[in-house]
């Protein structure tokens, strides 16, 4: 059983027998091909002259928002900075007022921290390269005159042992 209808069989053998009919569809499909290639060709010549009249449209609505735009940006750029100064001034007031009170407080600045800190970090090192030296750490004022003390105590006890008490007559 065949998919083709009979209308479709008779149409074709009319087509195939008739020559004219043949001639005509090949025309038909000739001037489809050459419309779509004069399509093709009118749409690039054209296309072009359209392409160009919306970059000359382009530059002419940008040269006159560009003025405006500009003014804005500086305008805004000029508030911007308005409204930071007062900010500025109130950082810079609190920064002294907190800075006050720390002194009050008998607490040091932070450039007296930096320096602390740069001096412990002295400290560490000197130590380590006496560690690894083999040498003990040199012992502070404080320590070594509690050092000297503790030594005159321990010496009187011997000194009053080696000399023999005086015998009352």
């Amino acid at each position: 059983m065949s998919d083709t209808s009979p209308e479709t069989e008779a149409g074709a053998s009319t087509a195939a027998e008739d020559p004219h009919l043949s001639a005509t569809l090949r025309q038909s499909a000739h001037e489809i091909w050459l419309a779509g290639l004069g399509a093709f060709a009118k749409a690039q010549s054209e296309g072009s002259k359209v392409f160009d009249a919306l970059v000359k449209e382009g530059e002419h609505l940008q040269s006159k928002v560009q003025a405006p735009l500009e003014q804005l940006g500086a305008k805004a750029e000029a508030l911007a900075d308005k409204a930071s100064r007062p900010w500025e001034r109130l950082e810079t007031a609190l920064d002294a007022r907190s800075q006050q009170w720390l002194e009050r407080l008998g607490l040091p600045s932070s450039a007296a921290w930096v320096a602390l800190q740069a001096e412990v970090g002295r400290l560490r090192q000197e130590v380590d390269a006496l560690k690894k030296a083999g040498r003990p750490a040199r012992k502070s004022r404080a320590a070594q005159a509690s050092g000297a003390a503790a030594a005159r105590k321990r010496s009187r006890p011997a000194a009053a042992k080696a000399a023999p008490p005086d015998e009352a007559t």
